[in-house]
């Protein structure tokens, strides 16, 4: 490899060093190097190098007084000095090229550039010594002083125009530059600088008449201009460069040579970076940091202004179960998907942002009422509710949301956002798809919700539930024929407590699905030894979350506790929600398939209380729909609700299924139920849930007529 020259870097951290020295060693160069500005002034002038890398910052004499010595030093004057440095402050880059330095590089550096620069940098020293050489002996003749000029400039890895100050037009330009504006030799010397830049906007916003005459001015007066400018390819794009335009010493004209870099793919990584900064990868929303500045740009603009504005934060219902079930792919475009919707609806009303997660925050600007942002909160939840097709599968989603209104109920940006935040957790800790506007009493809610969890973790520990069993009578039969496992919390200090007390809870925080196993586990072991003692023909049915329906283990665990219990499959009937079941329908279908073949009934729970599909429907693989008590109830009182109830009984029948109506409380509402042909009820009007020591007693002894006339509580037509 040929000699390309010898150069001395001076840099008091040693990995930079040897990483300088390991890039320049690659390409050919020799390499020295001195930890301090002291030893590089003795190395230096012990055997000058052809080119100085000086690091600003070090101990001892910095690089600004180590290049001072250098300059005033005759043995190492002429050798050019570049800076390196992590910092570019303007201020030291003018006094570094005030002290004589020939360039700057900032650390991190870029290999190309750093080589470029050296190359560019050490072929101009060699020049510049070889023409003075020439010069003193005057032994070469003018053109072959050119001819070597022309090599050099050719062989630089950047783009060199010479421009003739006097002549007012370029002398000489490489084939970088030619390649750089897609433009030949003979149009570039035949054209002037401002076609270079034609209609382009620049970064100064000044004219491009007036900005050459600027930097010619700089130049001439012995400074290196450092700029960027946008040039014009001949195909019309700019093309975004860095320029650096300096006198060249030694000539019988004033010739300035400007030397460009294409840094377009750094400007696009800058973007990108400054893009990222300030946006949600995953949905392009604005990110926390963003919205930090805009809660900051609204509140510190509110004395003038006088506005209200509202913040929400908005936590996705159930997404975990969704992400875990049908992947963190599909998870993710569902964030996507919500993101969408979010911007769409926020658009011209303020900002959405993703704060993490599944959660989202949205400022909404110019609702003056607390009425209009509940109004534009609803659209909120209404839009995210809608159904999303991904991967041709729809999935269904719904959002609790803590609503906070500046200046109401805070000032300051955090407490803004964690007000908000506490207002979502009361939705969702009263069963979510709802929205709820912060008060001063949530802050005792939300400390009683932690005793409760954390109550909650120990009574798990100690076994405190308790299951309750209701009975369901078969209306033809008139007898018990099931009981439905009702699980209760056995408090050592506050007593029996209520599921609607706990279960939101131990849903919000996954302990449900330890709930759900030990009560599965209980109620088959019971239901074994009530056969046992001579209770026959009696199913027990077991209500699963959509966490649990939706886990992996649910088919192992069912296996297990059958075989465990010895109780026969078939008198186990697991009951699921209809909003869990159409939360992801294919996912449904697949996972009831796999437990009715394991010889288990599927029964429908709350059906009517949801978004249902008949088509999907009639492919679940169940038996049995259970009418939800919110219809039995007014079933005396609203026409449409018992049209309602006795067309939910005729269509099920139609499609082969058993009906159970749950909340039957008086006698007018079995009476109706009866005329509807319902095959089984349960309710108070024959039993509340019995503890398991009453069960036996009841189920023996219960006997029931049907009652008399059936009634109708609406008119039915011819159809």
């Amino acid at each position: 490899m040929t000699d390309k020259g010898t150069i001395l870097i001076v840099d008091d951290t040693l990995a930079s060093l040897r990483l300088l020295a390991d890039t320049l060693k690659q390409e050919g160069y020799r390499v020295r190097a001195a930890a301090s500005g002291e030893l590089a002034l003795r190395s230096a002038e012990a055997a000058p190098p052809d080119l100085v890398l000086l690091d600003v910052r070090m101990p001892g004499i910095d690089g600004f007084e180590t290049c001072r010595r250098f300059k005033a030093n005759p043995l190492t004057c002429n050798i050019p000095l570049i800076f390196l440095s992590a910092v570019t402050e303007s201020d030291d880059k003018i006094r570094g090229f005030e002290l004589g330095a020939v360039d700057f590089l900032s650390k991190p550096f870029d290999r190309g550039e750093l080589l470029a620069r050296v190359a560019t940098h050490l072929k101009l020293y060699q020049l510049s010594s070889r023409l003075e050489s020439l010069v003193e002996q005057r032994t070469l003749a003018l053109g072959e002083s050119e001819a070597r000029f022309r090599s050099m400039i050719e062989q630089a890895p950047e783009a060199i125009f010479l421009f003739d100050v006097d002549l007012q037009h370029f002398v000489e330009v490489n084939r970088k530059a030619e390649q750089l504006t897609g433009r030949s030799r003979e149009e570039l010397l035949a054209g002037d600088i401002a076609s270079l830049y034609g209609d382009l906007p620049q970064l100064d916003g000044l004219p491009a008449s007036q900005t050459i005459r600027l930097n010619h001015d700089a130049a001439l007066a012995g400074e290196e201009v450092v700029f960027e400018r946008q040039l014009r390819h001949a195909d019309g794009h700019g093309v975004q460069c860095e320029m650096r335009l300096v006198m060249l010493p030694g000539t019988a004209h004033r010739l300035l040579r400007a030397s460009y870099i294409d840094i377009s793919a750094r400007k696009a990584a800058e973007a990108r970076i400054n893009y990222l900064a300030h946006h949600d990868v995953l949905t392009g929303l604005a990110n926390q940091y963003s919205l930090q500045q805009q809660l900051q740009q609204r509140i510190a603009a509110a004395p003038l202004s006088a506005a209200m504005f509202a913040v929400l934060v908005l936590d996705l219902d159930a997404f975990k179960l969704i992400n875990e079930v049908r992947g963190h792919q599909v998870g993710d475009r569902l964030l996507t998907e919500v993101g969408h919707r979010l911007q769409a609806l926020v658009a011209g009303h303020g900002l959405a942002a993703r704060q993490g997660g599944d959660e989202f925050i949205v400022i909404l600007d110019g609702l003056p009422t607390k009425e209009s942002v509940a109004a534009f909160t609803q659209r909120i939840a209404g839009a995210i509710a809608m159904p999303y097709v991904l991967d041709e599968a729809e999935i269904l989603i719904s959002a609790s949301i803590g609503v906070c209104l500046f200046p109401d109920d805070g000032t300051d940006h955090f407490e803004l956002i964690s007000k908000a935040d506490m207002a979502m957790y009361l939705a969702k800790s009263q069963g979510g798809q709802r929205y709820a506007f912060f008060d001063e009493s949530l802050k005792q809610q939300l400390l009683n919700r932690v005793q409760v969890e954390a109550d909650l973790r120990t009574a798990i520990k100690e076994n405190q539930f308790i299951l309750y069993y209701q009975p369901q009578v078969d209306l033809a039969k008139g007898r018990v024929t099931g009981l439905e496992a009702l699980i209760r919390w056995q408090h050592p200090e506050k007593g029996l407590i209520p599921p609607n007390a706990f279960i939101p809870i131990a849903e919000q925080t996954g302990l449900i699905t330890t709930l759900d196993t030990w009560s599965l586990r209980e109620a088959c072991r019971q239901l074994k030894e009530w056969q046992a003692a001579g209770l026959a023909d009696v199913t027990v049915s077991v209500n699963l979350s959509a966490q649990q329906f939706q886990d992996s283990e649910l088919l192992p665990l069912v296996a297990t506790v059958l075989s465990e219990t010895g109780l026969r499959p078939e008198h186990l009937d697991l009951e699921i929600t209809e909003s869990c079941a159409m939360s992801s329908p294919a996912c449904a279908i697949s996972i009831m398939q796999a437990l009715t073949e394991l010889g288990v009934s599927i029964s429908i729970d709350d059906f009517g209380t949801g978004y249902s599909s008949l088509a999907y429907l009639k492919q679940f693989p169940i038996e049995t729909l259970k009418i939800d008590r919110s219809f039995v109830m007014n079933i005396e009182s609203d026409d449409k609700v018992a049209s309602l109830c006795d067309s939910i009984a005729h269509l099920a029948h139609r499609l082969g299924l058993r009906v159970v109506a749950e909340g039957v409380e008086t006698e007018e509402q079995l009476k109706f139920l009866v005329s509807s042909a319902c095959d089984s009820v349960q309710g108070y009007f024959f039993s509340k849930p019995l503890p398991v020591a009453s069960v036996l007693q009841f189920a023996h002894s219960f006997a029931w007529q049907q009652v008399g006339q059936p009634v109708t509580y609406f008119a039915l037509d011819s159809k």
